[in-house]
């Protein structure tokens, strides 16, 4: 909830950084790797005291990262030897000819979506072929939304390069995962549906909701607590027709019980 300070927030955050400053640069030496961690560290030393932990304890998390951002940037990175000296593999999916842009903020009000790309980066597959492709950086598990996230970026690569966006990138640096996913006619069309649906229900004066899914998956959807409290304050949810467990629900909502809660809302 609000003013919670978020271990994984903190790690993901810094790791971000780390991934795309040792991308930029080419280099994955542990000196500069080191540097970039400290100065980190340095901006986030509140939040990580408010956390109950030290500045040894998030650097060691942060270091198991880095050993597949050094894995992969030496791995996916054209030409395959990084400043360290150590040549890549050849067995990669692609190659990363060019970074072409960090945290890239698009707007497209063609399809009416927006979104900030970790990296957008030019690569050559396997078959020869260069794409310009969404990159998204990911500190934690594997989620379905990752894919539809990073899947709604090739409409806004379109917009904003002018080019067809076939392929997508999924980094995961706790699994030491990457995947290149490829993307088909119905893939886009299915997305753009979607977007269609959730669009009426965000019209300016339109209050009706979509309806609770109330499926067990929902105790994972990272849209968990804005959903229950929404259902809280507009629709006098209650814990037994949420679908979730009654003490998560109680957990989210149970200080929105008082009357001045809903008042402000409305």
């Amino acid at each position: 909830g609000p003013g919670i300070i978020s271990i994984p927030f903190i790690i993901g955050n810094i790791t971000h950084h780390l991934f795309q400053k040792c991308l930029m640069h080419k280099n994955v030496d542990l000196d500069f790797a080191e540097e970039l961690i400290e100065q980190q560290l340095d901006s986030h030393i509140i939040e990580i005291y408010a956390a109950s932990k030290n500045r040894q304890e998030i650097k060691s998390m942060i270091m198991e990262h880095f050993s597949y951002i050094k894995e992969w940037i030496t791995d996916y990175i054209t030409p395959s030897v990084t400043s360290s000296g150590n040549k890549g593999s050849q067995n990669t999916e692609y190659k990363t000819t060019n970074v072409l842009d960090i945290e890239e903020s698009i707007v497209s009000p063609i399809f009416g979506i927006k979104g900030i790309i970790d990296v957008v980066i030019e690569a050559k597959l396997k078959d020869g072929g260069k794409y310009v492709i969404p990159l998204e950086i990911k500190t934690g598990r594997e989620y379905l939304s990752n894919r539809a996230q990073v899947s709604l970026y090739t409409l806004l690569i379109k917009q904003r390069y002018d080019v067809d966006c076939f392929y997508t990138s999924l980094v995961y640096t706790k699994l030491h995962q990457c995947y290149l996913n490829a993307l088909k006619y119905n893939d886009f069309k299915l997305l753009i549906n979607i977007r269609n649906e959730l669009a009426q229900y965000l019209v300016y004066a339109v209050t009706e909701l979509p309806p609770i899914l109330q499926r067990a998956s929902c105790e994972r959807c990272f849209n968990l607590e804005p959903c229950m409290v929404l259902n809280k304050l507009t629709e006098n949810g209650v814990a037994h027709e949420s679908g979730i467990e009654t003490e998560m629900y109680e957990k989210i909502t149970s200080h929105l019980s008082k009357p001045l809660y809903k008042e402000y809302y409305e």
